[in-house]
């Protein structure tokens, strides 16, 4: 199972949360008001960072570009 944390926690903690997210391939829950809102997860591999790449993502409204 994984972790379950609140926002303000990780506000305040981010950028260890993040190193150790990274350290032990755990993903944490993220709470907000008591509800879930996001996962934090590690990204495994080259072809994970791929996938998630805003820019590369056909269907993400920040992928598009209009002139």
């Amino acid at each position: 199972m994984e972790e379950i944390m609140a926002i303000i926690k990780l506000k305040a903690t981010c950028l260890k949360v993040l190193d150790n997210v990274k350290k032990t391939g755990k993903k944490i829950l993220i709470t907000k008001k008591g509800e879930a809102c996001c996962i934090v997860s590690p990204v495994v591999g080259e072809g994970d960072w791929e996938a998630l790449n805003i820019e590369t993502y056909p269907y993400h409204p920040m992928s598009y570009h209009f002139s």
